[in-house]
């Protein structure tokens, strides 16, 4: 039984570095433009960033410790860095 759980905690840390591994692979030409609690900020600055032409993703990071999804709901908000000064431009407006 010991070793069955090892072999669990192992593969389950070796699945998570990995993952660790593959997610700052992919995001390494993208950086943090904004984070808004707000569903009516994060429509108002995606909307500009589509307007202008600016190539965006956006993360919802889960909070484990709320009691329903709408609670403490976080948006990020990334832009390749090749656009950020268009991105940035794009906000001021």
């Amino acid at each position: 039984m010991t070793g069955y759980f090892l072999f669990i905690l192992i593969a389950f840390f070796s699945f998570s570095l990995l993952s660790t591994i593959i997610k700052s692979i992919l995001k390494r030409n993208w950086i943090l433009l904004h984070t808004t609690f707000n569903e009516e900020n994060y429509f108002r600055i995606t909307g500009k960033l589509k307007e202008a032409g600016v190539n965006y993703r956006t993360e919802i990071p889960v909070n484990v410790r709320a009691r329903n999804f709408n609670e403490n709901k976080q948006f990020d908000i990334y832009v390749k860095k090749e656009e950020e000064y268009k991105a940035a431009s794009a906000l001021r407006i």
